[in-house]
């Protein structure tokens, strides 16, 4: 098995985990969770489920959260007591609970096709692509959707998408996860990671930022939603007949962060955030 996701529990006694079993001759794989004492003692199975289950999260009630069928569900520590969390038609990719555990962010896929086109819908059978503009595709996976962050309150069940309209990831493609979001110790801020590039730029392109999401503050205002890395500063374009480490924004006499920004951290008094990032 290959261990995934793992999380410690509140008091630092636990561990949960996520163990995933590959099958060359059925070309798939399984994931489930288990538990083990922090001393690596222990160790208990907490999922037989023929669905995959993965991505534990301790909740402060001593509960364990994960991923299942594109669903957050809930269950104790003896794996017992199952409870469905949200109710998205299936399609959560990834979540992160505030703080107070009023709000989780759901990471799901929202369609986009400014780079292949939709499909005609009288065509169901085809195959073909219609592509006009790079980045088409990461890896294994064409791109025909981008991941977006939403608030889910779960008193309500009300949500809203932070990038709304936004033709950007977040998490960012191919690799990112929800380290690349946090939240503020007051859960109210949301520090997340983005690439606000289309197109050439993104593709040649590994400028991205650190973001702060202010949900308390006035909807349109730049105390909304702002760059924490570059706020107001003009930066010239990316020349692809140049190489990487040429580039006219890598040449710039600043104290600039111009390469990857991401994962971000507030500090436990919320005062700062801290972040990874490269020098160019």
């Amino acid at each position: 098995g290959r261990i995934g996701t793992h999380a410690a529990s509140p008091d630092g006694n636990r561990i949960a985990y996520q163990v995933s079993y590959y099958s060359v001759e059925q070309n798939k794989s399984h994931t489930v969770l288990y538990l083990m004492n922090a001393d690596g003692g222990g160790q208990t199975l907490l999922t037989t489920g023929d669905e995959s289950e993965s991505d534990p999260a301790w909740l402060a009630d001593g509960r364990l959260a994960f991923l299942t069928g594109g669903e957050v569900w809930t269950m104790d520590a003896a794996g017992k007591n199952r409870q469905q969390l949200t109710h998205t038609d299936g399609s959560v990719d990834g979540f992160l609970f505030s703080p107070n555990g009023q709000k989780v962010i759901l990471v799901k896929s929202v369609p986009f096709h400014d780079i292949i086109h939709e499909r005609p819908a009288d065509l169901p059978k085809s195959t073909g692509r219609v592509i006009t503009d790079l980045m088409y595709r990461h890896w294994d996976h064409y791109v025909e959707s981008i991941p977006h962050p939403f608030v889910y309150d779960l008193a309500s069940g009300e949500e809203f998408d932070i990038l709304e309209g936004m033709p950007y990831e977040c998490p960012m493609e191919p690799f990112g996860g929800i380290e690349q979001l946090a939240w503020s110790t007051d859960s109210r801020k949301i520090a997340y990671t983005c690439r606000t590039k289309t197109g050439l730029e993104y593709s040649i392109s590994t400028d991205s930022d650190i973001f702060l999401y202010d949900l308390d503050a006035e909807e349109g205002t730049i105390d909304r939603n702002h760059n924490l890395c570059k706020e107001g500063v003009d930066l010239p374009q990316s020349d692809p007949t140049k190489t990487m480490k040429t580039q006219p924004i890598n040449q710039m006499e600043r104290d600039l962060q111009v390469g990857y920004d991401q994962n971000p951290k507030f500090s436990p008094d919320g005062r700062y955030v801290a972040w990874l990032s490269m020098e160019r």
